[in-house]
């Protein structure tokens, strides 16, 4: 695995900004999920015959932020983590 890392060099790269459906037929999809940081993605894999299944990380640093509502002041931009 190590040895391959060097080809994500010339690995194609697709930008978007917003969801993105990987194959085209709704599998695999990467969606946009405002949070943290801007760009912030998770993956959205639908299993035949398992279901969909979500791949999302680093949504929250504490857990009284999310009884709180309160937003971290180590995010990028207050107004974009909330919402606003």
């Amino acid at each position: 695995m190590i040895e391959r890392i060097g080809e994500l060099g010339t690995a194609k790269v697709k930008q978007s900004t917003g969801d993105l459906d990987i194959f085209g037929d709704g599998r695999v999809i990467v969606l946009a999920l405002p949070g943290r940081t801007e760009g912030h993605t998770g993956l959205l894999v639908r299993l035949a015959g398992a279901g969909d299944v979500l791949i999302s990380g680093d949504l929250y640093h504490f857990h009284s932020e999310i009884s709180s509502g309160v937003v971290s002041r180590s995010n990028v931009s207050r107004a974009y983590a909330s919402g606003a």
